[in-house]
């Protein structure tokens, strides 16, 4: 497990409470790192997409599923910003602002998560 180890370690110093992460993910620690490694392939590789979306519900639905899969990894400073994003596109007064700066934080995820793979 020494692998898995390593990642949580660079997990942790990226942000993410990976105690909360496995706590919220059953106390698994293996279902836990294949659910970042979901993360990584589901999400992170969509910012170029969203950056482009226009459409307001698939936005808000973007925003969503991305908040609560974060909040389940343990990962809150995002996914606090992406419910005030989401908040804002229901309501109808978002800001691009808003769209580029989720995009920003999880380009910035996606740099420090490359080569991260589950043991």
């Amino acid at each position: 497990m020494r692998q898995g180890s390593n990642m949580m370690t660079t997990l942790e110093g990226i942000g993410f409470d990976t105690k909360a992460g496995v706590a919220a993910t059953g106390g698994d620690e293996d279902f836990y790192l294949e659910l970042v490694a979901d993360f990584q392939q589901d999400y992170l590789c969509r910012t170029g997409e969203i950056r482009c979306e226009t459409n307001i519900e698939s936005l808000a639905r973007f925003a969503h599923d991305l908040k609560s899969v974060l909040r389940i990894l343990g990962e809150f400073s995002i996914a606090s910003m992406t419910d005030e994003w989401e908040a804002a596109l229901r309501n109808r007064t978002h800001s691009s602002e808003q769209q580029t700066m989720v995009c920003d934080a999880l380009e910035r995820f996606s740099r420090a998560m490359t080569g991260l793979k589950p043991s």
